[in-house]
């Protein structure tokens, strides 16, 4: 492995405008976890030599001693249901191979599997695990030639009459190259933290292993741009009432969260602190009470709201529970109002409504 210095930028475009989708880069996710999205505006264009992001956008490695392998890709998990646009490669033939081209492809996996299916194949003995590959979705089709010299990107574009609905189901997307032959060779950013995304298919992995599918700490830069279907879930702050003096519990209400992939929900809502005063936050009760207590902070008629946990949401009801001392007079009223409010960051989309209090 060396650093390589050379990099050839690609331009990739977001495909067709709709107002119900938008269209985003996948990054690697976690088992049991959605991958993280990045949105792409409508129509942008995005420079593919800023990297977003595996890592801190400078990694320049390249991955060598791969003659006993076929198959490498990154294993991806939508947040919300979606289609598959395009994959992206960057890779080099380092060893000037005459096999300067690799076969790229995007596959369903078996909806069983995590990343706790596959070990990293630099552990002693090191047994494989499944194939990732249950149906090719695109593919495999040959890449451009792939230069000795520099960095090669290559894009794998879905046709727009056979744009695969791969749902939220996991799927892979990666490259075959021949065997036996030590290029072409992937651009990595070298021994990652598990859990670890990258999969690869070796005949004679280090530390004497079986042949067969391992993971590697070495990410490989393959990444996926989907077209993400918005979800939108309605939550709301109901109409509330009380008499001066009195302490009373606002729910902050969402409907139905099962299947959607929700592990984190934040929120900010201001109302009038001549009116009702937030004294503290529970969700005792609440869909999210799995989480643990949630984090929040309260100053200037503003009530800050944090949650997350490793368990996706299910179920409607209360988020959380906003304790309000009533400090207005009679006839007093106040806006219960969301200035901000996200799940995840920003899938599924909110449709929020805001509340009124009434002295």
């Amino acid at each position: 492995m060396r650093a390589v210095l050379s990099i050839v930028g690609l331009l990739i475009c977001s495909i067709g405008i709709a107002e119900s989708y938008f269209d985003a880069w996948l990054l690697p996710t976690t088992p049991g976890k959605p991958s993280k999205i990045i949105p792409i505006t409508q129509n942008e264009c995005k420079d593919s030599t800023t990297w977003l992001q595996y890592d801190d956008g400078e990694a320049n490695y390249v991955l060598v001693g791969l003659s006993d392998v076929d198959t490498m890709c990154v294993y991806f998990e939508p947040p919300a249901p979606c289609s598959v646009l395009a994959m992206e490669i960057c890779v080099i033939n380092y060893y000037s191979s005459v096999h300067n081209t690799v076969q790229m492809f995007i596959a369903l996996i078996d909806t069983g599997l995590t990343l706790n299916d596959w070990n990293e194949y630099h552990s002693g003995a090191p047994i494989p695990g499944p194939s990732p590959i249950l149906q090719f979705v695109a593919g495999p089709t040959t890449s451009k030639p792939i230069s000795d010299e520099a960095w090669t990107w290559d894009t794998l574009l879905v046709p727009q009459n056979n744009i695969p609905d791969v749902g939220m189901n996991p799927f892979v997307a990666g490259w075959i190259k021949p065997l036996n032959d030590s290029s072409p060779n992937p651009r990595i950013t070298p021994n990652m933290d598990p859990p670890w995304h990258s999969l690869i298919h070796r005949y004679e992995p280090f530390n004497g292993g079986p042949p067969g599918w391992y993971s590697s700490w070495h990410q490989f830069w393959i990444r996926a741009l989907v077209r993400i279907y918005e979800i939108h879930v309605d939550v709301w702050l109901p109409d509330t009432s009380g008499a001066h003096g009195d302490t009373v519990l606002l729910p902050v209400m969402a409907s139905d969260l099962t299947g959607y992939g929700v592990y984190s929900v934040g929120m900010d809502i201001t109302f009038d602190t001549n009116v009702v005063v937030a004294m503290d936050v529970s969700n005792s009760g609440c869909v999210t009470e799995g989480w643990g207590p949630p984090t929040y902070n309260i100053a200037d008629g503003h009530v800050i709201i944090g949650m997350a946990g490793v368990t996706p949401l299910a179920g409607s009801g209360p988020l959380a529970y906003i304790k309000f001392y009533v400090s207005g007079s009679p006839g007093d009223m106040t806006t219960l109002h969301f200035d901000e409010f996200m799940f995840n960051e920003g899938s599924p989309s909110a449709n929020t409504t805001d509340g009124t209090f009434t002295v």
